[in-house]
């Protein structure tokens, strides 16, 4: 029965030195693999924080649209409270539109960055032969 022998391969190397190898050549990939999830996260919490903050704002709108409404004694009054809240939630939603793509937008090219920088770290030893 054939059995395989080390000293017959056509490689013979020792494990500690390939595995280091490996290391070295994959810690780029996982370092540029940390830094793009670390950019996703970071964009992530400012997109969901600047949401939570434009949400209460409004929230805080809402409440007092109620007080002006119970305060109005005519038509005119409640028609012109009306519509003075709805072209300011207009103009809220659409700024606030524009400042999360613009938070999407640069947490999507830091995490571009981030993978991008680490491919350009591969030792260039690890792909010469001896």
């Amino acid at each position: 029965m054939n059995t395989f022998q080390p000293e017959q391969a056509a490689f013979n190397i020792d494990p500690a030195i390939a595995s280091a190898n490996m290391m070295a050549l994959y810690r780029p990939m996982f370092r540029g693999m940390t830094d793009y999830g670390n950019a996703l996260c970071d964009g992530c919490t400012a997109f969901a924080t600047e949401w939570l903050n434009f949400m209460n704002r409004r929230l805080h709108a809402d409440l007092a649209l109620q007080v002006k409404l119970s305060q109005c004694c005519a038509a005119e009054d409640v028609t012109q409270a009306w519509s003075s809240f709805m072209s300011a939630a207009a103009n809220d939603y659409s700024t606030e539109f524009s400042r999360l793509s613009e938070i999407g937008s640069a947490a999507s090219q830091r995490a571009m960055s981030a993978m991008q920088a680490s491919g350009a770290t591969v030792p260039a030893r690890l792909w010469q032969k001896n």
